[in-house]
């Protein structure tokens, strides 16, 4: 789970939180400027963001996110229909709030609650 700012449709800036499970984590070095030979290293991952987040209707504190549909999925249950493909966003580490684990719904094999506790062992 990470926290991230986004323009909405009447142009505000919000702050919203987002699941999504990581692809690779790589290192990016930035140097700061031309005359100085300092270099700022940052830690990345490339995310693959689920299709939708939203909270639970019976209790506002469960976040739900929907994932995205495999494109085999997608053509198999409409082969006329338009290819939805998956969001990325490539976050620093340091944005991510917790690792979540997701509880399947039994009505909806893409549709999961979010777990906020994590198990220490």
């Amino acid at each position: 789970m990470f926290e991230s700012c986004y323009i909405d449709s009447r142009n505000n800036v919000k702050q919203s939180w987002f699941v999504g499970f990581v692809i690779f984590y790589f290192e990016h070095n930035n140097k700061l400027c031309d005359t100085i030979d300092e270099e700022d290293t940052s830690f990345l991952a490339l995310i693959e963001v689920m299709k939708s987040h939203k909270v639970a209707d019976y209790d506002p504190y469960i976040p739900v996110v929907t994932m995205n549909k495999p494109k085999e999925q997608q053509l198999f249950e409409d082969p006329n229909c338009r290819i939805i493909d998956p969001k990325y966003a490539v976050i620093n580490l340091s944005d991510i709030t917790r690792q979540v684990g997701l509880v399947q719904s039994s009505t909806n094999n893409i549709e999961h609650s979010v777990n906020l506790s994590l198990l220490c062992v």
